[in-house]
């Protein structure tokens, strides 16, 4: 079974006739206590990943380390990288076991307060991780914009201040 279809369930607390969940692939199944916990410390340190991926992207973003296209793909890269992480964490969440979902939530909330402090100082919650990346990608297209196309007549009057 990939999912449960009736609710969320306490997988490792069911009986012996219920079904393995599978994890991401067929030969994932499982179907032993010990390959849930397993997965459940693999799924908590997903998430502790995927914010370490949002706080990384963030201080590339705010720092000069390459120009042009390297600034580009490495960006982009770490874009993917959260939004395929972000994704995954969300699979998870929808296999409605109880145990996957707190683990996806206590990784996300343990990789946020070891990655942006926990103490508000963050400049961006990012408490969507498959979708958190849009605000981002958008942040990078300004940043990305160099000094030498701002000066053409078209953006000469986009990012002129206003008086």
């Amino acid at each position: 079974m990939a999912m449960y279809m009736d609710g969320f369930h306490f997988t490792l607390f069911s009986g012996p006739n219920t079904n393995c969940l599978i994890f991401f692939f067929q030969a994932w199944t499982l179907d032993t206590i010990a390959k849930f916990i397993v997965t459940m410390v693999s799924v908590f340190m997903l998430g502790v990943i995927t914010e370490g991926i949002a706080s990384y992207r963030s201080n590339l973003r705010n720092r000069k380390f390459a120009s042009g296209n390297m600034r580009r793909l490495v960006l982009s890269s770490m874009s993917a990288s959260q939004a395929l992480a972000g994704y995954l964490l969300m699979l998870v969440a929808m296999t409605y076991s109880i145990e996957l979902l707190l683990s996806v939530v206590s990784g996300i909330a343990v990789g946020y307060a070891y990655f942006f402090g926990g103490d508000g100082s963050a400049t961006r919650v990012k408490s969507d991780p498959c979708c958190a990346h849009d605000k981002d990608e958008e942040d990078d297209q300004i940043s990305l914009t160099s000094d030498r196309d701002r000066n053409t007549p078209l953006l000469r009057n986009i990012t002129r201040p206003i008086n």
